[in-house]
C-alpha cells in the first residue's frame, strides 16, 4: 500500500494518517510520493509509483490513467467521485476504484438524500454531485445547531451546543468529537461509506455509522 499526495501540509498529514492505518492493519507500507500543487503533467510521479507496484494506492484519479498505461493493476482509492470521471479518464481506468466518503450516488441512499438530489436537479437543472451536497450538509448542521441552542445571538451557547449535540443531516447524524486527536473534540464526525466503482457507476459496499466511524478513527489514530 502507498499514496500519492500533493506536497502540502494537508498532503503530508493525509499520508501520515494512511501510513498509520496501514500499520494498524498490518499492511506493508511503501514509500509515498508527493507532487507540487501546480503539477499538470503526472507521468513522472506515476512512473515512480508504478515501479513500486502497490496493491492498493491512494491517488487522485488524474494520476490513474498514466499509471494504468504503465502497467499498474492495483486498486486505487480516493475520497471523491463523480460520473464525469468515468467519461474523462475512461471506464477501464476508474474500474475498481474505492471511494470512502459519503456519495450521493448508487443504491441504498437515505431518503433525505434522495429527496435533496431530486430537488437540486429540479431547481438547478443539474445532477447532484459529491462536492455540491457537502454544503447542504453544513446548512442542515448549522440550522439544527441553532434550533437546539435556542438562540442566534448567544455565541457561547451555540458553541456549547456544537460541542455536545448530534445533528440531523441528509447523510445521517453528524457531530463534533475525536478529542483523542486534537485535544478539544472539534473534528466533525459523520457516517463513513465505502463504495466501489463498477461499470462507471458507484456501488455502496458497506457503511460505518457515526459512532462506528468515530470509534475506529480514535482507535487507529488516537494512540
Amino acid at each position: 500500500m502507498s499514496s500519492i499526495n500533493e506536497d502540502t501540509s494537508t498532503g503530508h498529514e493525509m499520508t501520515e494518517a494512511l501510513a498509520t492505518a496501514a500499520e494498524y492493519y498490518g499492511i506493508k507500507w511503501l514509500a509515498p510520493e508527493f507532487y507540487p500543487p501546480q503539477t499538470t503533467e503526472y507521468y513522472p510521479i506515476a512512473t515512480k509509483m508504478a515501479s513500486k507496484d502497490p496493491d492498493l494506492c491512494y491517488a487522485d484519479m488524474r494520476i490513474a490513467p498514466p499509471m494504468r498505461e504503465l502497467g499498474w493493476e492495483g486498486i486505487g482509492f480516493h475520497w471523491i467521485w463523480g460520473p464525469a470521471y468515468a467519461e474523462r479518464y475512461g471506464l477501464e481506468t476508474v474500474e475498481g476504484y474505492l471511494i470512502y466518503y459519503p456519495a450521493p450516488y448508487g443504491e441504498g441512499l437515505p431518503e433525505a438524500m434522495r429527496e435533496l438530489a431530486t430537488e437540486y436537479k429540479q431547481r438547478y437543472g443539474a445532477e447532484f454531485s459529491q462536492t455540491s451536497y457537502f454544503y447542504p450538509i453544513m446548512l442542515y448542521l448549522m440550522t439544527d445547531a441553532l434550533k437546539k441552542a435556542g438562540t442566534v445571538d448567544d455565541v457561547d451557547q451555540i458553541i456549547a451546543t456544537l460541542e455536545t449535540e448530534t445533528f440531523d443531516t441528509p447523510v445521517g447524524p453528524v457531530r463534533f468529537g475525536l478529542s483523542e486527536l486534537d485535544g478539544i473534540g472539534h473534528l466533525m464526525v459523520m457516517p463513513c461509506w465505502v463504495g466501489e466503482i463498477r461499470d462507471g457507476e458507484y456501488h455502496l459496499v458497506f457503511e460505518l455509522s457515526t459512532e462506528e466511524a468515530e470509534a475506529l478513527t480514535a482507535d487507529i489514530l488516537g494512540k
